[in-house]
């Protein structure tokens, strides 16, 4: 995972029958998150074991990894009233 980068873990949104769940992180800055998901993804059997010991359900959904962009645009939203604000 690249350096100085941020990730937050957003929300969680799990199938009906549990069987996967979509995982949205949130990178800042926004720029990285393509190598942040394929960092995840190339971690995903580690993680999925690590949850699978520590989880007391069954069974444990499968995750798939999906970058949140409602923040990125909240975000950039923020930077134009920032950038308003310093014009006026």
């Amino acid at each position: 995972m690249p350096e100085g980068v941020v990730v937050t873990l957003t929300r969680v949104v799990a199938s009906g029958n549990l069987q996967q769940a979509k995982v949205y992180i949130s990178v800042v800055p926004d720029k990285n998150a393509p190598d942040v998901l394929k960092s995840l993804q190339q971690n995903i059997y580690s993680i999925q074991q690590m949850l699978n010991s520590r989880l007391k359900m069954r069974p444990v959904p499968r995750i798939r990894w999906v970058s949140e962009t409602a923040t990125a645009e909240a975000q950039k939203i923020e930077e134009l009233l920032d950038q308003i604000k310093k014009e006026r």
